[in-house]
């Protein structure tokens, strides 16, 4: 039963200048970090403590440095899509060209980035766009990347507009079910949005908007074989809305018809799997462990 976060890990966070403004990059690391991982956050999350709290759990579980990025658009005002960001993400559904970004932030933050045995994790809108880190990795080092991690990807088969919003809104009603698990982890801290002080993250609504767009093209398993990740762990929950039973197997199944080698964990749970403390140590040991037996 997980009742603390872990206390050994040392914590950065700053704030790296890119052509469409600034990008806050945190990186944890656990004592014993053997690898780095490169972190994409979900729909409209930001680096706060509720979001930093679950890579304080997972860095000594993956044994980890992780190098986690906020989302052009999300939290910082500065912070927004470029034009040829936004033109990307709405004529090709294509995330490489915000994912070059956030990796050119993640690097100057921390240089073993691009290193060989980088890994990438994604939750949710950060399975897309980590998958396409991935592809940038492999542009940059000319080597696949070793471990991609997908944990409730969305866009594995196409949405239409209606399914995605309805999804979404079903989702949201089950976040405080996830959030309860906590209760009983010391220094857990809930979301913004659900603490007495006020709260203001800076969102733009219209770059939140082209980001959850992109996703409805349902490519991910096309862009997860034309990333070149040799191994490809994928996590969902069993009663999600948004990661479908039916779009995950496309996924997977396109990445070993590509000869990948690929891992699943359906866990009991939501979309909203991602915000249970208890929930993460569970997928992050079983991440441990299939990385080790992969070698």
């Amino acid at each position: 039963m997980l009742t603390v976060l872990p206390e050994d890990v040392t914590f950065s966070l700053r704030t790296v200048p890119t052509c469409g403004g600034p990008l806050p990059v945190a990186v944890v690391s656990p004592v014993n970090a053997d690898r780095t991982f490169v972190v994409a956050l979900g729909y409209a999350a930001r680096l706060d403590e509720f979001e930093l709290q679950r890579f304080r759990l997972l860095a000594p579980l993956l044994r980890a440095r992780l190098v986690v990025v906020q989302t052009p658009g999300h939290g910082a005002d500065a912070s927004r899509l470029t034009p040829r960001e936004r033109w990307a993400l709405l004529a090709r559904s294509d995330f490489r060209p915000v994912a070059r970004r956030m990796l050119q932030a993640a690097t100057t933050a921390e240089p073993s980035v691009c290193s060989a045995r980088a890994a990438v994790l994604g939750y949710s809108l950060g399975a897309s766009i980590g998958t396409a880190i991935a592809s940038v990795l492999r542009e940059g080092t000319g080597t696949p990347v070793p471990l991609l991690v997908l944990v409730e990807p969305v866009a594995g088969r196409p949405w239409r507009p209606l399914d995605l919003a309805g999804a979404t809104r079903a989702e949201d009603g089950l976040v405080d079910d996830a959030l309860a698990q906590n209760d009983d982890v010391a220094g857990a801290v809930g979301p913004p949005d659900r603490r007495p002080e006020p709260s203001t993250p800076d969102h733009h609504r219209v770059d939140l908007l082209l980001l959850a767009n992109a996703l409805r093209a349902g490519r991910l398993g096309a862009q997860v074989v034309a990333s070149g990740a040799t191994h490809v762990v994928v996590v969902r929950g069993k009663d999600s809305r948004l990661s479908l039973p039916g779009a995950v197997a496309d996924v997977v199944d396109a990445a070993r018809s590509a000869g990948r080698r690929v891992d699943e964990l359906t866990m009991h749970g939501t979309h909203a799997l991602w915000h249970s403390l208890p929930s993460v140590r569970r997928l992050g040991r079983f991440v441990a462990d299939v990385a080790e037996d992969h070698g």
